[in-house]
């Protein structure tokens, strides 16, 4: 796969967005629930994005402020897996993280442009 390749779908009567980096499907995903409204798809390592699903997207959207909570019932080292993830191309075009050592962050609209160029 291409960097900056990448399917982004939303569904307006869900009102779930889906983002897939990873198109050829050839990797074991690891999902992790960052919280009720947030997934995070990754490699089983957890060294790699592979997709980001965000249920009640105009919601985050609105909303000032979202925590990672649903994290609190996995291992550490999954916690600073995700935080890592989110912090680095492509996953920080979908967050603004406003404090990482408790997992709070502002959900945010990705520039198409920025997926595009890395």
């Amino acid at each position: 796969m291409r960097e900056g390749s990448f399917f982004l779908q939303y569904d307006a009567d869900e009102d779930c967005l889906d983002v897939s980096f990873d198109l050829t499907g050839a990797v074991q995903e690891r999902i992790l629930n960052l919280n009720d409204f947030i997934q995070l798809k990754t490699n089983y390592p957890c060294t790699r994005l592979l997709g980001l699903t965000f249920f009640n997207y105009t919601q985050l959207l609105e909303a000032n402020e979202t925590d990672f909570s649903g994290m609190e019932e996995n291992e550490p080292f999954l916690y600073d897996a995700a935080m890592n993830l989110i912090s680095q191309y492509p996953g920080y075009l979908f967050f603004e993280l406003t404090d990482p050592d408790t997992g709070v962050a502002r959900i945010e609209i990705p520039d198409v442009s920025r997926l595009i160029g890395g």
